[in-house]
């Protein structure tokens, strides 16, 4: 199937990554509000996410997670330092470059399944491919096919209420992939779901994960998936505390893991 991706504004210039990181990001810090209320809600953040890997990013509730995936996803800019994603610096992206790479580049899954109550799920499966131009039939078409992946088949006709939340949460996973992210930012995947439909969730993105041109991170602070990792990052207090293995760890985590093994 050929669509025609529609790119508001200035081109994402998507290349290849200059080392082993898809996602660099280097001295980064962000903070949040002004004057005597400023607070610094990532602090000096060196971290690489490899391709083919899923990255789990765990630490408790308040510690930087969301805001750290949030920077590497370009929904917020950093207050100091860097992200690069597949060679490009995210700073060098003007507004509208910014909102292209998001909608080329980006698939996002969250706590919130965010399903719209008036699509069915093919429709809402299909809803980047129409952000990027394409007809409603070939979006749908699409959402469809990624459902029949999923085992979601025989669901793509009906509403967000009609199925289980699981099943939402599969939806929301086909919406996220339909248009070939090479970045998979998960915020919470599991955490509103049963045991059964949380490990069902996380094979699904420890499939989409091996895919050697896709990187995937799931934040995260359920103990239940962390079988699933291939690496697990720890934070606290908006820095990495920890960076190491999981069970399906394709290759050893570097003792230094800043991007490119740079110690500048």
């Amino acid at each position: 199937m050929n669509t025609t991706a529609h790119t508001p504004g200035a081109d994402f210039v998507d290349t290849e990554p200059s080392g082993p990181w898809a996602v660099e990001c280097r001295g980064l810090s962000r903070d949040f509000g002004d004057g005597s209320a400023r607070r610094r809600v990532i602090d000096g953040v060196d971290l690489g996410i490899r391709a083919g890997e899923l990255t789990l990013l765990v630490g408790p509730s308040g510690c930087g997670k969301t805001t750290l995936v949030s920077l590497m996803a370009g929904l917020l800019s950093p207050s100091q330092g860097s992200v690069r994603v597949f060679g490009q610096e995210l700073a060098g992206l003007d507004a509208r470059a910014l909102t292209a790479f998001r909608l080329q580049q980006v698939g996002f899954i969250f706590q919130q399944f965010n399903l719209l109550a008036t699509l069915t799920a093919a429709e809402n499966a299909g809803l980047p491919l129409s952000a990027q131009g394409a007809s409603r039939d070939e979006a749908t078409q699409a959402g469809r096919a990624w459902l029949q992946r999923l085992g979601l088949g025989d669901h793509a006709d009906k509403r967000p209420a009609q199925l289980s939340g699981g099943q939402q949460q599969r939806v929301a996973i086909a919406r996220a992939l339909v248009h070939g992210p090479r970045f998979v930012v998960c915020d919470e995947p599991t955490s509103a779901l049963d045991a059964a439909s949380g490990r069902t969730v996380m094979q699904l993105l420890a499939s989409a994960a091996v895919d050697a041109t896709r990187a995937v991170v799931v934040v995260t602070h359920d103990s239940r998936v962390l079988d699933f990792g291939n690496r697990i990052v720890e934070m606290e207090d908006g820095r990495i505390t920890a960076d190491r293995p999981g069970s399906r760890a394709l290759r050893p985590v570097p003792e230094q893991p800043p991007p490119n093994g740079s110690t500048s």
